[in-house]
């Protein structure tokens, strides 16, 4: 029907009087095929009349403010589509048993007015210009976008549990970050989502009204088919988002124990999971050799160490470790922790190492890299002042570090962050 459309356009011009169509008018005419009907049946005007009658005029329910103007939601050919359009005029008539509804108003008040329905008039009878292109050329672009229901929640506002709400889709993994222009609206997904607050927090509602809130730190797991809204962050508020299509879900956690509920939170994360979680934003964003079969790994130790560490002795063990190093980070060594926890650097040297598994120098640069990772995503700081406020005498040794922990610079890593 696109190819018929396409022709019948180009007949409707050449019929009035062109002997050729220009390039950028044919483009014109590809591009308005989507709003076209092809109607075989329909061999003059009045024919045409009693289709669109059976088909697509709307009828303004009681009580819609409908204007002149503004623009609406109808139902569209035999699949009831819906589909924009802009009310040109309004008409009363006693036969409605066969019209369909206008669905919704998406204008309180008129978008055009009575000059510019004029001037598309006057281009849709002296022009070869439809009224789409008319419509088209005075509109801004970006009030034609898709049409997408959203739905927004107050905290402690249930929706009904039967409510048609947007979908979200994708069979793609990608890692990306949660700005603060995203609009919230209650949603649910066709794949699952990991939610990761890298700093500050994260407010989520839940169709139920419960509200779900995230400190620094914590990260959340959501199954598909759960309906949530994400609250709209402040600044200083860092949140990571992953979607992991279902496929790949169920490859990577096969084996691993994860509680049944829709939105499982981990309380607590480790260095090595925040860790996994930015290789994967890597590897989604660079996708180089390999990427595919490094993101299936990456994600089965993921879940492995979030669920470790909801165990009580995994999540309280390393707990001062997180306190000292966040409040002396600039300052810290070996020598100054023990300082500050009564022992001797021989005895500390000893502690770290047979709790963490790690020399204190390896800890140290872990909560280092981590906290350069949160100025980058947080901050417009420099990388020249981010080494300094992590305790690096010169900006190389931050470049190196970086590079070597999660194989990428500084720079990549707040350029994958911005990506959209």
């Amino acid at each position: 029907w696109q190819n018929a459309s396409f022709e019948g356009l180009v007949h409707m011009d050449l019929d009035k009087g062109m002997e050729e169509l220009p390039l950028n008018r044919l483009i014109d005419l590809a591009n308005s095929v989507d709003c076209c009907h092809v109607v075989a049946e329909a061999g003059n005007d009045e024919q045409l009349g009693h289709f669109y009658v059976d088909n697509d005029f709307p009828v303004v329910p009681d009580g819609l403010p409908v204007q002149v103007g503004c623009r609406v939601t109808v139902p569209f050919g035999r699949g009831n589509r819906r589909r924009l359009g802009l009310v040109l005029s309004l008409s009363e008539s006693e036969d409605t048993a066969r019209l369909k509804k206008i669905a919704s108003l998406v204008d309180r008040q008129p978008l055009i007015g009575e000059e510019q329905l004029g001037l598309m008039r006057w281009l849709r009878e002296h022009t070869f210009c439809s009224w789409f292109d008319a419509v088209r050329v005075l509109i801004p672009a970006g009030l034609g976008m898709d049409l997408e229901d959203q739905f927004l929640a107050e905290p402690g506002a249930e929706l009904p549990a039967d409510m048609d709400l947007p979908v979200r889709r994708s069979d793609t993994f990608y890692v990306k970050k949660h700005t603060a222009v995203q609009r919230p609206y209650m949603h649910s997904h066709e794949f699952y989502e990991l939610i990761y607050v890298q700093t500050g927090k994260c407010l989520q509602t839940l169709q139920d009204g419960c509200c779900v809130k995230l400190k620094k730190g914590q990260c959340c797991l959501i199954r598909p088919g759960e309906a949530h809204c994400v609250q709209r962050i402040d600044e200083g508020d860092v949140i990571l988002k992953a979607v992991i299509p279902r496929e790949l879900f169920d490859r990577c956690v096969c084996d691993i124990a994860l509680p049944e509920e829709g939105l499982v939170v981990f309380e607590q994360t480790s260095l090595f999971a925040e860790y996994l979680f930015i290789r994967l934003l890597r590897e989604s964003h660079m996708r180089g050799a390999y990427h595919q079969t490094a993101i299936s790994a990456l994600l089965s130790l993921l879940f492995c160490e979030l669920v470790r560490r909801r165990e009580p002795k995994e999540a309280a063990r390393l707990h001062f470790y997180d306190d000292y190093f966040r409040n002396n980070l600039k300052q810290a060594s070996l020598d100054h922790f023990a300082r500050e926890y009564g022992y001797t650097p021989a005895y500390a040297s000893r502690s770290v190492k047979r709790q963490t598994g790690k020399k204190f120098s390896e800890l140290l640069c872990e909560y280092r890299m981590q906290r350069a990772a949160e100025l980058l995503s947080s901050s417009d700081m420099s990388v020249e002042d981010i080494a300094f406020e992590i305790g690096y005498k010169v900006p190389s040794a931050l470049y190196r570090q970086f590079n070597a922990r999660f194989g990428m610079t500084p720079n990549e890593y707040r350029n994958a962050l911005n990506k959209r």
